[in-house]
């Protein structure tokens, strides 16, 4: 599936903070306006947040590109690259210049389409979507994480109204944008919408992407602490310890083939080894998007519903080994697609792609009028300027 792009992408920006001076004399008057439509006005803060997050796309596709070798005292304005797959190679400044226009015409669809439609939004969503705007408005992104760790969070607020942003273009433009295209993706896609997806549809492809599985790890090597440098010293079993531990995960593997659950297996691991409690894990997920290390991944997508496997992971002083388990989907089924929680994800996932081609199809026909003079005021080079 797509990234659910444009709205969604304004959230997860990267601020450079290194790179963008929070200090300018760049203002703008909500009497500005910097496009508007028959029915609407957009402040030129609306834009300039457009602008500012094009930036920082193309600055992040930059400067991975260049690793080592990127410079963030030299422009990137004139540096070319591949910023869209479907445009190919082009200059920075042009990308940032048709991305802000883009996103600032994607809000007005995504308001259009509200309209056209009579969608109403969730009250309650749209008061967490304010609240939390606030938050990182005054506070900064993950401002609580930071404070635990000692760590000073930067307030959007800082960042962006000295380049002609206000708190209420920059809820507009990210949070309030993101409330109204999830509405409207539920107005035709959920359960009695004009898309409606039919719930032996959304079934199947639970079936055909989801992998139901369990594991528990065992380590054949031992870790110590060195007690004058307080590093942490690993080393490998010894041949007749790592036999034995083979030895009984292999017997695990033929009890599972010969009628026993996962759970018996775990437990009788447990007291076993005599660990004082349970390691198994089990998880629901598409493989697609597991945090489990490549070598688990491939070796669970080549098991059989209800198979048992033994894999090794690791160096020879860090070997660790893993028993799978892959449960039959089908058993997980009913259960998983009756969480409404799931329901929407897999909805999401089943349909996103559709739905972002139709919003962008609707992006490119937008009619607006834009106010050349002021947004010429607010060329890409200021987030470079020495202010």
């Amino acid at each position: 599936m797509k990234t659910m792009k444009k709205i969604t992408a304004l959230l997860l920006a990267v601020l450079m903070l290194a790179s963008l001076c929070a200090c300018t004399n760049l203002r703008s008057s909500k009497a500005e306006w910097g496009y508007k439509t028959d029915a609407q006005e957009y402040a030129i803060g609306v834009y300039n947040y457009s602008l500012f997050s094009a930036y920082n796309q193309a600055y992040s596709v930059i400067s991975q590109l260049q690793g080592e070798d990127f410079d963030s005292e030299v422009s990137i304005l004139d540096i070319s690259a591949t910023f869209d797959e479907a445009k190919g190679e082009e200059k920075a400044l042009d990308f940032i210049l048709s991305e802000a226009d883009y996103i600032t015409k994607n809000i007005i669809a995504i308001d259009n389409l509200i309209a056209e439609n009579g969608i109403e939004l969730d009250a309650e969503l749209e008061a967490s979507a304010l609240e939390q705007a606030k938050k990182d408005w005054y506070l900064g992104s993950y401002y609580e994480e930071y404070m635990a760790y000692g760590y000073t969070a930067a307030p959007y607020k800082d960042m962006l109204e000295p380049y002609g942003v206000s708190f209420e273009s920059f809820y507009e433009s990210s949070y309030l944008a993101s409330v109204k295209q999830n509405a409207i993706f539920d107005f035709f896609y959920a359960k009695g919408g004009e898309k409606e997806v039919p719930e032996g549809e959304i079934k199947n492809y639970f079936e055909d992407n989801y992998t139901s599985y369990s594991y528990f790890t065992a380590n054949l090597y031992e870790s110590t602490t060195d007690a004058t440098t307080g590093e942490t010293v690993n080393k490998a079993l010894s041949a007749e310890d790592q036999k034995k531990a083979k030895e009984d995960l292999e017997l695990y593997v033929k009890m599972i083939a010969q009628g026993s659950s996962f759970d018996d297996i775990s437990k009788a691991h447990t007291a076993a080894a005599n660990l004082s409690a349970n390691p198994a894990i089990s998880n629901v997920e598409n493989l697609e998007n597991t945090a489990l290390g490549e070598e688990v991944k491939i070796a669970l997508e080549g098991m059989k519903d209800g198979e048992a496997k033994v894999i090794y992971v690791g160096a020879e002083d860090t070997t660790v080994a893993y028993f799978l388990y892959k449960k039959p989907i089908t058993q997980e089924t009913v259960s998983y697609v009756a969480s409404e929680t799931n329901y929407d994800a897999l909805l999401k996932e089943l349909k996103g792609d559709e739905f972002l081609d139709y919003i962008d199809s609707l992006t490119a026909s937008v009619e607006c009028t834009r106010n050349e003079s002021v947004i010429a005021k607010f060329n890409p080079a200021i987030f470079e300027e020495e202010l």
